[in-house]
């Protein structure tokens, strides 16, 4: 039950960094290098331990 809820919190996690960070998705080439590497950082650890929760979950 812990997997289901710490998973639903990463899903959260991820929808929300995109719905209030969508303006500065929108505007992708006017943001520093910098901005990008850490929104695709963020965004990279985000899916991906969706995804490993995901196959510890239905693993199991």
């Amino acid at each position: 039950m812990n997997d289901y809820i710490f998973l639903i919190l990463l899903v959260l996690l991820l929808a929300l960094y995109l719905f209030f960070f969508r303006e500065k998705l929108i505007m992708w080439e006017n943001r520093s290098s910098i901005e990008k590497s850490y929104s695709n950082r963020l965004t990279i650890i985000l899916v991906a331990g969706i995804l490993l929760f995901l196959y510890k979950i239905l693993k199991s």
